[in-house]
């Protein structure tokens, strides 16, 4: 869906003659196999083209195999794929498109707008934060040094305004 979906919409975009601006949104982790992660777009580890071919002719059993091979030190297949679509939207927009990625980390409630607290979903650390108030989930198990990087809906969105 990142790799793919995103193509669609570039493909899209390339028929629009008086578009403005394209924010494509990744992900803080996209490159979380890094000690240091940059404000650049790394190479990806397997060309889009090639991953789209792939996905269109290999079975859910044989993908469903051969995954942790392919995504090497990449934790899961969505931080994969966000780096692999990271440089698609490089390679298609340039000189072609006026984009912008932003990458936010986990997104959370909002700070202010629309007002405090704000949320249209229970998915991630939403669901968490429902289960510890509501008793559901008493005890989680973590590291105690950890970071939770949460960023308010109201932020990410901001930026994303920003950034077009």
């Amino acid at each position: 869906m990142n790799i793919i979906g995103t193509k669609k919409v570039l493909d899209l975009c390339k028929q629009m003659p008086n578009l403005q601006a394209l924010v494509h949104v990744s992900t803080a982790y996209a490159n979380c196999n890094r000690d240091q992660i940059d404000e650049v777009i790394y190479p990806p580890p397997l060309d889009s083209d090639n991953m789209i071919r792939f996905t269109n002719w290999i079975s859910d059993e044989l993908a469903e195999k051969i995954t942790p091979s392919l995504i090497g030190s990449w934790p899961n297949t969505y931080t994969y794929t966000k780096a692999i679509t990271e440089s698609l939207v490089i390679q298609e927009c340039q000189d072609r498109l006026p984009c912008a990625i932003v990458r936010p980390s986990i997104v959370g409630a909002s700070w202010r707008e629309p007002f405090s607290g704000w949320i249209d979903n229970f998915n991630g650390p939403t669901a968490l934060f429902s289960a510890m108030g509501k008793g559901i989930m008493r005890t989680i198990m973590g590291h105690r040094n950890g970071t939770a990087d949460i960023i308010p809906v109201d932020f990410a969105v901001n930026m994303m305004i920003v950034a077009a």
